[in-house]
């Protein structure tokens, strides 16, 4: 009973959410649309099944709009501004998952089902990105359901090892991500070359971090264009991009300062699973993006260095896919 009950928070959540996401997509009466994103993310690509294994999400980034007074206090005359809403669901589990007693040096099993509102402020080139964060980890982020459902779709097993899980529980978290303007730009052969920092942080009940790297883009003609939607922690874009035809290759590094991660070290509030979290924490990815007519498709390869103390198997490796539409 109490499970059914835990299920149908997390579905009245989640509809919340998407009803959100839905009113802000047509609230916009704009010239220029907004723009619609899909994101997964999955470590299928490098045969591991482990650690950060599944990651979706769904984002709309509205056109430009008339800021209220919280945005006004986050931007400057002459900036663009826009809204973002997202809905995402992230899935952590061990290296082992034919065990019902996983070993306490590994990975903890965890879902994190969360929504996002966030402010994206713009000027030549350059963006800051102001992030709201409510969530539910545990039981009630429905990782075991997406999981062993995804693997009995596809006849793989089941994973075991889930009633280890915390229970579930309420999170807030919030983030500022800022991406400069180009520090170098050239050309290699016809093309156009570029690097652009970026840094950041979170701090809340899930993850209290500082971040810093960059991203070289090359392509023909690059416009402006800060990445493809990832899920953080992980570099991440905008989700907004210009229409038109072109495309770009790119490769980027992320290092991150770690003072708390819930996945690893638990909750403030419950006891549960934990492991000792590494203090840095790197990202390294290169990818792909295709823009065409009024769609952007993009590929990305992530590697990523240890993440937990007793981590012996090395770092992770998983990629992400995205697509997104004006709408």
């Amino acid at each position: 009973m109490l499970r059914r009950v835990h299920i149908r928070i997390a579905s009245v959540l989640a509809g919340i959410a998407c009803a959100a996401l839905l009113s802000a997509a047509f609230a916009e009466e704009t010239k220029e649309p907004g723009t619609l994103t899909f994101t997964v993310e999955n470590d299928v690509v490098s045969g591991q099944d482990r650690h950060y294994t599944n990651g979706l999400r769904i984002a709309y980034v509205t056109a430009p709009v008339t800021p209220n007074a919280l945005e006004r206090m986050l931007s400057k005359d002459g900036d663009t501004v826009r809204r973002s809403f997202s809905l995402s669901q992230q899935i952590y589990t061990p290296e082992d998952l034919f065990t019902d007693t996983p070993d306490p040096d590994d990975h903890p099993y965890n879902g994190y089902l969360f929504g996002e509102a966030s402010v994206l402020t713009e000027r030549d080139g350059r963006w800051d990105l102001y992030t709201l964060e409510v969530g539910v980890v545990g039981e009630g982020a429905l990782g075991e359901e997406t999981q062993n459902w995804f693997h009995r779709t596809f006849d793989f097993w089941e994973a075991e090892g889930w009633d280890t899980q915390m229970d579930t529980e309420a999170t807030v978290n919030v983030s500022y991500d800022w991406k400069g303007r180009p520090w170098a730009e050239g050309k290699i052969g016809s093309l156009d070359a570029e690097f652009t920092p970026v840094a950041g942080f979170s701090a809340g009940t899930v993850a209290i971090n500082a971040r810093a790297g960059g991203m070289v883009r090359i392509g023909p003609e690059l416009v402006p264009n800060f990445g493809p939607a990832r899920i953080r922690p992980s570099l991440t874009g905008s989700g907004h991009f210009s229409k038109g035809g072109s495309w770009f290759v790119f490769a980027g590094v992320q290092g991150r300062a770690v003072a708390h991660d819930l996945f690893l070290e638990g909750s403030f509030f419950q006891d549960s699973a934990t492991v000792e979290a590494e203090t840095f924490v790197a990202d390294f990815q290169g990818g792909i993006v295709a823009e065409v007519g009024k769609a952007q498709l993009s590929w990305t390869y992530i590697a990523r260095t240890k993440r937990y103390a007793t981590q012996d198997n090395g770092g992770d490796q998983f990629g992400a896919f995205s697509v997104g539409f004006k709408l």
